[in-house]
Formats: structure tokens, C-alpha cells, sequence
């Protein structure tokens, strides 16, 4: 395994953070639509 540069790490953890801020934002904003 070649290690991944700190950049490419970063980019992945915040792909990962957006995906999780998408989600519960989504849930979220659904609480106060219903």
C-alpha cells in the first residue's frame, strides 16, 4: 500500500463530512416541512 498524500485524505474526509451534512440537514429541514 502506498500511502495516500495528506491532500487526497483530506479531499476523502470531506466528501464523506458533506455527505453526512447533507444527509442530517435533510432530515432536518424535513422535520419542519411535516
Amino acid at each position: 500500500d502506498e500511502p495516500q498524500a495528506p491532500l487526497d485524505r483530506l479531499k476523502d474526509l470531506v466528501d464523506v463530512y458533506l455527505e453526512t451534512v447533507k444527509a442530517s440537514g435533510k432530515d432536518y429541514l424535513a422535520q419542519f416541512e411535516a
